[in-house]
């Protein structure tokens, strides 16, 4: 096992992103919330690993894409990580949580590093590109090239395909399928990292989970709350998910890191780069040093 710096890094926003999208018009409607973009860098045992990898938009089908979903101060993901000091060559392996445009859609960015993705994955979303146009609103947050580039890439051997949990992906990380649920097989990423006092446990969600209040919900309505409004399953399986992952943290919020939570600033240490995008600093592994600093 090893011991793991964790930073969360925003690449992009929608300043009012309706409640429709986070809580599927279980509450707040009518309400707009700030919505983040990020992806997340784990670096330790030799090793800089990215969780999703943010957008490339350089692409023209990416920046319509962006100007779709109303996604402003957009960032490429060499521009996002020369912040805290690290170069797109420097990345060695990205886990990919969906196929979705804002998760895999940066991966011809990244020269060196192997990808990893659920098989279903990637073949379900390419018979679903198939379908006609009726189909059109699953497909909303996909970009065709970019399973394109994932199958070149698996054709290549730069892309593993995974069939359900694997363990010890690298040592300390493990990836749990999420079938059925925000999409057809995300993958949650566990990091473990050895420390002094234990283990240190943390899991990232993915779009299985938008907001904390997805998980702990609300005043007067403390239970979850899905987050359906693009899964292409349905409220249960997303529930049984959040189950999931409440067991594994035993309800401690802060060991749950969420890609698109905008309460990632207030619950661990955080800044904003000269460009304004957040940066969250979840830990630092034993020996390394805050890249806050930075900023």
């Amino acid at each position: 096992m090893s011991d793991y710096s964790i930073w969360i890094l925003e690449y992009a926003r929608v300043e009012e992103q309706p409640a429709e999208a986070i809580y599927s018009g279980y509450y707040a409607q009518g309400e707009t919330f700030y919505f983040p973009f990020t992806f997340m860098l784990l670096s330790g045992g030799g090793k800089n690993i990215l969780v999703d990898c943010g957008i490339d938009f350089s692409q023209q089908k990416k920046r319509d894409m962006a100007d779709g979903f109303g996604v402003t101060k957009t960032q490429g993901p060499a521009e996002v990580l020369s912040a805290i000091g690290f170069k797109p060559e420097d990345i060695d392996a990205i886990i990919l949580t969906h196929a979705h445009w804002d998760h895999i859609g940066g991966i011809e960015v990244f020269p060196n590093a192997t990808t990893y993705l659920q098989t279903q994955e990637i073949e379900l979303w390419r018979s679903l590109l198939g379908e006609p146009s009726s189909f059109g609103p699953l497909r909303a947050a996909v970009d065709e090239r970019d399973i394109d580039e994932a199958e070149a890439r698996v054709a290549a051997g730069s892309m593993i395909l995974i069939d359900g949990a694997m363990d010890d992906v690298f040592p300390g990380i493990t990836v749990w399928p999420d079938r059925w649920g925000h999409s057809f097989a995300s993958q949650l990423v566990l990091v473990e990292s050895q420390t002094s006092a234990g283990v240190d446990k943390r899991i990232i969600t993915g779009d299985a989970i938008y907001s904390t209040h997805n998980l702990t919900g609300v005043p007067g309505a403390e239970h979850f709350i899905p987050n359906t409004k693009w899964a292409i399953g349905g409220p249960y399986a997303v529930m049984k998910t959040y189950q999931r992952i409440m067991d594994y943290v035993q309800g401690d919020m802060n060991k749950v890191l969420i890609p698109h939570d905008r309460e990632s600033w207030d619950r661990f240490p955080s800044g904003i780069t000269a460009a304004g995008q957040h940066v969250a600093e979840v830990r630092l592994a034993s020996g390394d040093h805050t890249r806050l600093d930075k900023l």
